[in-house]
């Protein structure tokens, strides 16, 4: 299974990048996980494909999903 990078739109990278979601590192574009706060790569090795969001990529990473601290959309209490 290959892994992509979504296409993010100028805009889109600008404000991610002010509100703190998106930096900038050594590997590249990387986003901060809604749920643990950790900062993976920008692609679909750590963040599910959803093409329904303006990213293209889950809010949070697949980690966070698969161990079950999101549950219907909501964070697990």
């Amino acid at each position: 299974m290959s892994h992509y990078c979504p296409p993010f739109t100028p805009s889109v990278i600008d404000k991610r990048v002010s509100a703190g979601r998106f930096i900038f590192t050594e590997l590249g574009l990387e986003k901060r996980c809604s749920t643990c706060g950790e900062f993976f790569p920008a692609d679909t090795e750590f963040f599910f494909s959803q093409k329904s969001r303006p990213e293209g990529i889950s809010c949070a990473c697949k980690a966070c999903i698969v161990e079950g601290k999101i549950k219907s959309g909501r964070r697990a209490q």
